[in-house]
């Protein structure tokens, strides 16, 4: 594993019970045309290993899961860049050449001015120390948390202008994801330049588990981390089905999430490297943040965002 660059592709050697995933999300400037595409690889062993894209539309909320032969994968090594077919990504830039099982989807965007999560040798990546623990069940990673985006997709048949539109880029590698979790994301905020991500689970650890969360809020170029592996505390967690309601708390600083899940489209998920589970996923939820300063007794931050992008899975097991 590349503990330095983590947005690279990790699962080199990997021959049984391993997944990878990116998540490219692309919203025009409008906000009219919101999708989430995800170009991944799927090993369960080496006869039923084979790549994928998954595209999602928010607009009609539905899902598409194109499957590839593994012999159509292919990466360059201590750098983002994989390509799948004719169909190239990579933190600058995605272009799409798919015609496939009912979706025509053809174009290029290029992405500017990416908003990169701090790293350091201790803190690696949006995990922090965790990414040097190799046993992990599931790995998560930030590329972009927010960024600009230039070009267009001609879409079954309708072209979509993206020009001057906002993106988001993560991604997840490992065996599975966990049992269950709440992830929240969004760049769209009345606040010229303000992105969160949020991800509470239930982590596997050898033989016990324990609820674990990573929270990063960008506000015009600060950033704030709210993490087990900072020392915050979740103070408060209320979750169901639709909606979640989420406290975080560190010596300095107090911030509030709150979710309101939207109509949701079915992605397919990994479960020991195949992807044959299923979960639901909105990209036009609503996500309210307050950031509070304890020490100065004011607030710092304080937006709604209409397009924020929600999953829920199993809540039952972080309460």
């Amino acid at each position: 594993m590349n503990i330095f660059y983590p947005e690279a592709f990790q699962g080199q050697g990997k021959t049984r019970h391993y997944f990878e995933g990116w998540y490219f999300k692309i919203i025009d400037r409008k906000a009219e045309n919101i999708m989430a595409v995800i170009p991944g690889i799927s090993i369960e062993d080496n006869a039923k290993s084979s790549c994928f894209i998954q595209v999602m539309d928010a607009n009609k909320a539905e899902s598409f899961y194109l499957r590839y032969a593994i012999r159509k994968f292919s990466y360059l090594k201590n750098k983002f860049q994989i390509s799948i077919g004719e169909n190239h990504f990579s933190g600058d830039s995605m272009t799409l050449d798919i015609s496939k099982d009912g979706l025509e989807m053809k174009g290029r965007l290029e992405f500017g001015e990416l908003s990169f999560w701090p790293k350091s040798i201790i803190s690696p990546g949006a995990m922090g120390w965790y990414s040097y623990i190799p046993f992990m069940e599931c790995y998560h990673g930030v590329i972009s948390m927010d960024h600009h985006i230039s070009g267009e997709l001609e879409i079954n048949g309708k072209t979509i202008d993206y020009n001057e539109g906002k993106g988001y880029i993560e991604k997840d590698w490992g065996r599975s994801f966990p049992q269950g979790w709440v992830w929240a994301q969004s760049n769209h905020f009345s606040a010229k330049k303000a992105s969160i991500m949020l991800s509470v689970a239930k982590i596997p650890f050898k033989r016990f588990s324990f609820t674990g969360f990573i929270c990063g809020l960008m506000v015009n170029d600060k950033f704030y981390i709210f993490a087990t592996y900072t020392g915050a505390k979740i103070k408060k967690i209320d979750i169901s089905q639709r909606q979640a309601e989420i406290c975080l708390e560190d010596k300095r600083h107090v911030l509030n999430i709150k979710t309101i899940n939207s109509v949701s489209a079915t992605l397919a998920s990994p479960e020991m490297g195949a992807m044959g589970g299923r979960i639901n996923e909105s990209i036009r939820a609503i996500i309210e943040v307050s950031l509070f300063d304890k020490r100065k007794g004011k607030p710092i931050f304080t937006d709604k965002s209409n397009i924020g992008a929600l999953e829920i899975v199993n809540p039952q097991v972080l309460l």
